[in-house]
């Protein structure tokens, strides 16, 4: 964390969720406060090591605004100026305790991305990488989720957004306006697993492709099922909590995806790669 010390950090508060004590520090005490009242109930006395560190922006306008950043560790996790994107991927991230033991779906350390329709399912450390990139995602018309997570179907294998145990109460994210206001930026950032209709307020997705980063002669290249699933698969948090039927839903999910390799390299060079995989989309 010491590359991130000279940031100016004003409070720092603990939690303890699922058993794991986490630190979080802000350059604001707006929004640690804010911050503070949504997990109330995972408040500790404990001091807990620093896991996430917040930098909130100030609210200029023009080219001279500043970003809110999120940090895990020195990993800069999203950097935008919309604070409620912000905190949909902090609060992502907080729930990471709580998935081992959650049967009610698979749980994927992954995220769906989306261009023009097509979307691929992809391992969640790619959003940092891309998240560096920034006019150059905006440029390529890709959709990045706030989220870094996302649920699977263990009999459909269709992809949800994760259902959280970690909520907003009503009426506080308008609150988020007086501490940073948007100015609409950023919108590469968006949910591509849109909220929807399944009775829970989420729609299933059949994603087109899954992609996985690994040793490939070219930018991209097909992978076989069995590639597929043996990746998602360690991808997959609460395998001990589903058993057999972890694997049967990660493999509906292959069933209906094509399966694709990104040659591991540079951010700029992977981001090109899935903006080809994703203009080839079967649909």
């Amino acid at each position: 964390m010491d590359k991130l010390d000279h940031l100016g950090w004003v409070v720092t508060n603990s939690y303890e969720i699922g058993g794991e004590r986490v630190g979080i520090r802000s350059t604001s005490e707006a929004f640690a406060g804010w911050l503070d009242e949504v997990l109330a109930e995972y408040r500790t006395t404990e001091t807990a090591p620093i896991f996430y560190s917040v930098v909130v922006g100030d609210d200029a306008t023009g080219p001279g605004r500043h970003f809110n950043i999120l940090y895990r560790y020195s990993i800069k996790l999203i950097r935008t100026f919309d604070l409620s994107m912000l905190v949909r991927t902090l609060l992502s991230e907080l729930e990471y305790p709580l998935y081992p033991t959650r049967d009610d779906a698979i749980y994927s350390e992954c995220a769906v991305v989306s261009r023009n329709g097509a979307s691929a399912l992809v391992p969640s450390i790619l959003l940092p990488f891309f998240t560096e990139l920034g006019r150059e995602v905006d440029r390529a018309g890709l959709i990045l989720p706030p989220e870094t997570a996302v649920t699977i179907d263990t009999v459909s294998g269709m992809v949800l957004p994760v259902d959280p145990v970690i909520r907003v109460p009503d009426g506080m994210l308008d609150r988020l306006s007086t501490i940073s206001s948007s100015d609409g930026r950023r919108a590469h950032r968006q949910q591509a697993v849109s909220n929807g209709k399944d009775g829970s307020g989420r729609t299933p997705l059949a994603v087109d492709f899954l992609c996985s980063i690994g040793d490939a002669e070219e930018p991209f290249e097909p992978a076989s099922p069995a590639t597929g699933l043996y990746r998602l698969s360690s991808h997959t948090l609460n395998f001990p909590a589903l058993g057999g039927d972890a694997l049967r839903g990660a493999a509906r999910l292959v069933e209906h995806a094509e399966c694709r390799t990104l040659q591991a390299a540079g951010p700029l060079d992977m981001l090109r790669a899935l903006v080809a995989v994703l203009d080839r989309s079967p649909a």
